[in-house]
């Protein structure tokens, strides 16, 4: 039900997944919200999952703009 509500379901991999334990602790919304977005963690990832870099480019775009 998404990776960074408390509550609902979660894929096995939630529980392990680096960014999504990041973004927690730093108490946003996803990285996209971060001021260190976009930190090496999340560049290793775009490179498994490009199209996660599009999608978090174009909602920092949305808060910058």
């Amino acid at each position: 039900d998404g990776c960074l509500g408390s509550t609902g379901r979660k894929c096995s991999h939630c529980f392990e997944c680096e960014m999504r334990a990041c973004a927690m602790e730093r108490a946003v919304v996803n990285c996209a919200h971060c001021d260190d977005y976009a930190c090496e963690k999340l560049e290793q990832f775009f490179g498994f999952v490009p199209e996660a870099q599009v999608k978090l480019d174009g909602i920092r775009a949305g808060l910058v703009a």
